[in-house]
């Protein structure tokens, strides 16, 4: 028995041994190349479910539906939480402007409250941006790089 199998172990469904063992018997195996995350090693005709012979870290390279919190998200661009963090930067700025002339308190107030927002939701578009920048990169240099093995 492989010592970092077992370190690594953890109860199982029977749905997924059930695949697990249809991989192994029809011998499955990953046709693609396919990179280790923690060290990189090609994975390419490895079983779909096993552990880097590299680092021995285990993975899973079925497809798997993606759902919940898992569901890509980072892939499309954050148009939303841009379009949000400028409509509240508007909204700021045109009731700030609009307090001071004569100044109103009470417009004014709203439109500090709105600045505010409009620095939270800036704050976060930039992430989200910075995310989805992250995430286009890494998947054109994973793209690159099996363009590059395959040929």
């Amino acid at each position: 028995a492989d010592h970092r199998l077992e370190r690594r172990s953890m109860p199982i469904s029977r749905d997924f041994r059930e695949r697990l063992e249809d991989d192994i018997l029809y011998d499955r195996r990953i046709t693609g190349s396919m990179y280790c995350a923690n060290c990189g090693y090609n994975l390419k005709t490895l079983p779909r479910v096993y552990t880097c012979p590299e680092c021995g870290s285990s993975y899973n390279a079925r497809r798997q539906p993606m759902e919940g919190i898992f569901f890509p998200s980072d892939a499309e661009p954050p148009i939303s939480a841009m379009a949000w963090a400028l409509g509240c930067s508007v909204l700021a700025i045109l009731l700030l402007v609009r307090s001071f002339n004569p100044f109103r308190e009470d417009i004014f107030f709203v439109g500090l409250i709105f600045g505010v927002l409009a620095v939270c939701l800036i704050y976060r578009a930039s992430g989200a941006v910075g995310r989805f920048l992250k995430f286009r990169a890494l998947a054109k240099d994973i793209i690159r790089r099996q363009a590059e093995e395959d040929d």
